[in-house]
């Protein structure tokens, strides 16, 4: 049967996929979710809405996402606070902090503990830091390694900072990732002042992030068909028939090795393997008080420090691995055991016992300079059927607020398709 003209599916009910349903439902299209997990949200969500999915920490410039939720979920959902975090690796540890001025007044703060950082030998290199966040991008095909390198940056705020930055951010090494990558997060955080503020959840991802976007959904009149994996997608007289039913108009938010079973000569031969990295989360019970809300031990395996007792109350610590391949595949116990250990004697006083460990084994794909060159971008594929999804080019790497910005684009041009003219 052929459904009516303002009749979509979504094939994909992660993060992109409740982007791109939202922006169809806000134009008044009626929308049919598909997922094929029995619980929506992707790697974001749980089986357990209760249970978390690893740390992420979301900076005030994610504007795609904070218009997708609202300004009311955004707030009861994240901590949002100046951007304050210590280097452990001395002693006492070094403090970057905003200073109490109007933004971007305020990242003047970070100038004394940065020529702390690389001393004054290393001032004469630190204006090139400048580059970091300028308007001109590093060439294609470079690393960030080479980007730096390029740049004369101090070897100290290369090895304490911008290499835990990008780590942070893109998960995956300097010397791995694409630089163009790396230049755009820092442009649109450290370059916008105020967009560098961090925002860390208050709850479980599931809660304040999946629910308050799965309420929405249902509220508009969304259908929501979980424990529904899309077999077929065949073009149909007026639009796409998924598994014998037809829709005028279909957005396929799933990853890239899944659409290249339907539609291969859209998928480049790279990304139709599955490449990933994983996040670990080690949760600590807090002996005491971390010096900062985010503390960061540069190069250790268990690098960004967030002490949940200034965010969510939680007496606890999390120690957060990011990219390490090492943790993919590897035992989790024994490495979080291992590395602990190592912390706790680095940083005495601090960090109790192991609560509980956290993986999403599969969490970012790798967004290597080659594989970047042949991104697919978000949007229209054929007439009528759109790609969205974080792996999506949207000049971001595999972010929340990549999700959220590849869904929301993919669904315009579905829109636009509808205008005369």
């Amino acid at each position: 049967m052929i459904l009516t003209q303002n009749q979509a599916a979504v094939v994909g009910g992660g993060v992109a996929g409740f982007a791109a349903a939202l922006t169809l439902l806000r134009a008044g299209t009626k929308v049919t979710l598909f997922e094929a997990a029995r619980w929506p949200g992707g790697r974001v969500g749980s089986p357990n809405p209760n249970a978390d999915c690893g740390r992420h920490v979301l900076i005030e410039g994610y504007e795609a996402t904070r218009e997708l939720l609202g300004e009311a979920a955004w707030n009861a959902g994240f901590d949002r606070r100046p951007l304050h975090m210590a280097l452990l690796d001395q002693a006492p540890p070094l403090h970057l902090r905003e200073a109490p001025l109007p933004p971007p007044l305020s990242l003047a703060g970070f100038l004394p503990p940065l020529l702390r950082l690389i001393g004054f030998a290393g001032l004469g290199r630190l204006a090139a830091a400048r580059h970091l966040t300028g308007p001109t991008a590093p060439p294609s095909g470079w690393t960030a390694a080479r980007w730096f390198e390029h740049l004369k940056l101090p070897n100290a705020l290369v090895d304490r900072l911008l290499a835990p930055l990008v780590r942070a951010t893109c998960n995956l090494q300097p010397g791995e990732v694409d630089a163009g990558l790396v230049h755009t997060v820092f442009r649109e955080s450290f370059g916008r002042g105020v967009a560098a503020r961090i925002c860390v959840p208050k709850g479980v991802l599931p809660q304040v992030l999946v629910a308050p976007l799965l309420e929405e959904f249902h509220t508009r009149g969304g259908v929501l068909r979980l424990g529904a994996p899309i077999k077929e997608v065949e073009r149909a007289e007026r639009g796409w028939r998924l598994d014998g039913t037809e829709f005028a108009k279909v957005a396929l938010a799933i990853p890239p090795h899944r659409v290249a079973r339907w539609f291969p000569e859209a998928i480049p031969e790279s990304w139709r393997a599955p490449s990933h990295r994983p996040i670990v989360t080690v949760v600590f019970a807090a002996l005491a008080p971390s010096p900062a809300p985010i503390a960061l031990m540069p190069g250790h395996p268990l690098e960004w420090l967030i002490d949940q007792r200034r965010f969510s109350g939680k007496n606890e610590i999390e120690a957060v691995v990011s990219g390490d391949p090492a943790w993919a595949g590897g035992d989790l116990k024994a490495l979080a055991q291992r590395w602990g250990e190592d912390l706790k004697r680095r940083y005495p006083g601090i960090l109790g016992q192991i609560v509980r460990i956290e993986a999403v084994r599969q969490a970012t794909v790798d967004l290597t300079p080659e594989r970047v060159t042949t991104r697919p971008k978000p949007g229209l594929l054929q007439p009528g059927l759109v790609l969205a999804g974080d792996w999506c080019n949207t000049g971001l790497p595999a972010t929340i607020e990549s999700a959220v910005r590849s869904g929301v684009s993919a669904s315009r041009v579905l829109l636009a398709e509808e205008r005369p003219g």
